[in-house]
């Protein structure tokens, strides 16, 4: 699943059914790098593809987290 396209969460963890594991890996190398040189754009892209999907992911496995 495309964990980015928060519209279709739950349905893709409702197709799975109850777990009571969740392990998310989501990113990309956005705004790593050294501070000196690092952009802001990057570092807001990056949070955007990492902080936002996580906890959109976790927030719609709630539900069926054992």
């Amino acid at each position: 699943m495309d964990a980015a396209d928060t519209d279709t969460l739950k349905e893709a963890l409702s197709r799975i059914g109850p777990f009571d594991h969740l392990v998310l890996a989501l990113g990309s190398g956005k705004g790593f790098g050294p501070f000196t040189s690092v952009s802001v754009a990057d570092v807001r892209k990056g949070f955007e593809e990492k902080v936002y999907p996580h906890f959109a992911t976790a927030q719609a496995a709630l539900p069926l987290l054992l």
